[in-house]
C-alpha cells in the first residue's frame, strides 16, 4: 500500500511539473499568408524598409507593403527588388537546373557574390503546388489559366499524380 501511495505521489508531482513546463514554452510561429490589396493602418515592427524606383516598401517574410497615404498596401513584389532574407516558408524550385526560391506567388534568385535575393518574373517551365489567395481562373481560347500580377499559370498532373500549377508564357 505503501509502494502505492508513493508512486501515485511522485506521478502526480511529474504532471505537476510538466503541466508547469508547458504553460511556459512559447507557442510556435505561425506562419500567416496576407492577400494582396488589403489595407493595413501599420506593418509588423520587425519591417525592414526596400526602395526600388522611388518607392520605399515595407518588407516583412515575404510580403511587400507600398505606402499609400498614411496606410499600408499588401502588393505583389515589384521585379528588380532586393532582399537579404528569404520568407521562412519559401521552397526552392529549379527551372532547367536553375535554382529559383518561391514564396506566395513571387520568385526570386540568389545574387551571385551577394547575401541578396532578387525578385524575379516567374521563370516559365516552374511549378509550384499551390497559387496564392488573389489568383483568378481565366478561359482564353478555350483554355484555362490562373493569372496573378500579370503571369499565367496551367494545371498540370505530376508523375505522382499531384495538381501542380506551371507558368507559361503570357497567351
Amino acid at each position: 500500500m505503501k509502494f502505492l501511495l508513493k508512486t501515485s505521489f511522485l506521478v502526480l508531482i511529474s504532471l505537476a511539473a510538466f503541466e508547469s513546463y508547458a504553460q511556459k514554452r512559447k507557442p510556435r510561429k505561425e506562419v500567416v499568408v496576407v492577400s494582396r490589396g488589403r489595407v493595413v493602418k501599420k506593418v509588423h515592427k520587425t519591417h525592414v524598409v526596400v526602395a526600388h524606383k522611388g518607392v520605399d516598401y515595407r518588407y516583412v517574410n515575404g510580403v511587400f507593403y507600398k505606402p499609400r497615404n498614411s496606410k499600408f498596401v499588401v502588393v505583389g513584389a515589384p521585379v528588380g527588388v532586393r532582399v537579404r532574407t528569404l520568407p521562412v516558408s519559401h521552397i526552392r524550385i529549379y527551372v532547367r537546373s536553375n535554382p529559383f526560391y518561391y514564396y506566395n506567388g513571387i520568385f526570386y534568385r540568389k545574387i551571385v557574390n551577394s547575401d541578396e535575393y532578387e525578385v524575379v518574373q516567374p521563370p516559365v517551365g516552374a511549378r509550384v503546388s499551390e497559387l496564392p489567395e488573389g489568383t483568378e481562373m481565366i478561359i482564353l481560347d478555350g483554355q484555362k489559366y490562373f493569372e496573378l500580377d500579370g503571369y499565367y499559370y496551367q494545371e498540370v498532373i505530376t508523375n505522382s499524380n499531384e495538381l501542380n500549377y506551371e507558368v507559361v508564357r503570357n497567351p
